[in-house]
């Protein structure tokens, strides 16, 4: 439902798990978009929106993507510490 915050709140728990990672050395932390209105773009300002969700499953229809090729697919929100996969174009999609 539009407006309830919860875009943000995925955004805040994107980074303070990506904080909690950095310090225990772990692996990176990637937020995906995947409601049907997708609006991370937006709040990212990625200005684009290719890459994205449905070229990772074209990727994974036609082959098993190694762990690079499907980090080329998304976006580094460096001063947040974690990547984005965005989610639909359009929510016909």
């Amino acid at each position: 439902m539009p407006g309830t915050g919860a875009s943000v709140v995925a955004i805040a728990l994107a980074q303070g798990l990506a904080e909690v990672s950095a310090r225990r050395r772990a692996g990176q932390v990637l937020l995906v978009d995947l409601c049907r209105h997708a609006d991370q773009a937006v709040l990212h300002d990625t200005r684009a929106l290719v890459p994205g969700i449905q070229e990772v499953v074209e990727a994974f229809r036609l082959d098993r993507p190694s762990a690079d090729a499907l980090r080329d697919q998304t976006f580094e929100v460096v001063e947040r510490g974690y990547r984005l996969l965005l989610g639909l174009r359009r929510a016909r999609d």
